[in-house]
């Protein structure tokens, strides 16, 4: 067995957080130039993309709004550093695969649903019967099962509570005032409720979206990181594959446009990076869990 050894060399506690906080990002982009550059690029196309919909200003505003929550989680961690262990990874090689390989069966399913099958209300039941299989990967159900039969613990897994869950409630707050002040017409909480009912709405929010995205997160981003020896590295790929993830869906929903669907994918790049980010320095799912739950600003959409 060998521990994750990805952590970012974050400089000791500095008696002003945000000095500290201030140096981490400095050191990051130090450590990752190339890396930094592909973020900016993407961030680049983000912003041609939300400027084409006449949306400058939101789409400036998001973006600053993430990093001024990464900010915020980094002061936060210098105030209340977690005495969490380094996250645990029994076997990297086999683990990092079978997350790939895991991810790819759910794609292929998402594929099929949406950009192969046209009208799948008609699909032969056999063939359908044939296909459901592949949802266990579309939700990490298969994963979490075999990292449960590694004996790995629901800690070890990222279910830790502890104080850096509150770091939760500004990273909302932000995202909240955020699409308030350049989107209000974004906020659709109202409306989920209503539509849905309560418990319904929790149910999606929390178990369906929220827990199955954010502990495949945990999983993916912590087995790539010992893999590749960098955890910024890990947390984009890991990312990027969750964001490709919704682009059959979005394919599909625009009518076969898939340039379209990519951008949308490439737009909720920001706002995961951020998720991951709150994973990566709290060790554990359950703050960003919650602020990916309860996300229903809509600052990430035109």
């Amino acid at each position: 067995m060998e521990e994750i050894r990805t952590e970012a060399p974050y400089p000791a506690q500095k008696s002003n957080p945000v000095s500290a906080a201030i140096s981490i990002h400095l050191n990051m982009l130090k450590n990752n130039l190339f890396l930094s550059v592909v973020v900016v690029a993407l961030s680049i196309f983000v912003l041609f993309n939300f400027n084409k919909e006449g949306h400058l200003i939101h789409g400036i505003a998001y973006l600053v709004a993430m990093w001024v929550c990464a900010f915020i989680i980094d002061i936060w961690m210098q105030l209340f550093p977690t005495k969490a262990p380094e996250v645990l990874v029994k076997e990297p090689k086999k683990e990092s695969f079978l997350f790939i390989l895991f991810e790819l069966l759910g794609v292929a399913f998402l594929v099929i649903r949406f950009m192969i099958v046209k009208d799948w209300a008609h699909v032969n039941p056999w063939v359908k019967l044939s296909i459901i299989p592949l949802l266990l990967f579309i939700f990490p159900i298969a994963i979490a099962v075999y990292l449960l039969i590694k004996r790995y613990s629901i800690k070890q897994l990222g279910f830790r509570f502890d104080r850096s869950l509150l770091v939760s409630l500004p990273v909302a707050a932000v995202t909240a005032l955020t699409t308030w002040l350049v989107a209000p017409e974004n906020i659709h909480w109202k409306e989920a409720i209503q539509s849905e009912g309560i418990w319904a709405f929790l149910y999606e929010g929390f178990i369906m979206a929220a827990l199955s995205e954010e502990f495949m997160r945990f999983v993916g981003q912590t087995r790539l990181g010992v893999l590749l020896k960098s955890a910024p590295w890990a947390l984009f790929l890991t990312v990027t594959l969750w964001a490709l993830m919704h682009t059959p869906k979005w394919y599909s929903d625009g009518n076969g446009d898939i340039y379209g669907a990519l951008c949308a994918s490439a737009r909720i790049i920001p706002i995961g990076l951020m998720w991951s980010y709150m994973i990566h320095r709290t060790r554990s799912i359950m703050p960003s869990l919650l602020v990916h739950a309860t996300n229903l600003w809509g600052l990430q959409n035109g």
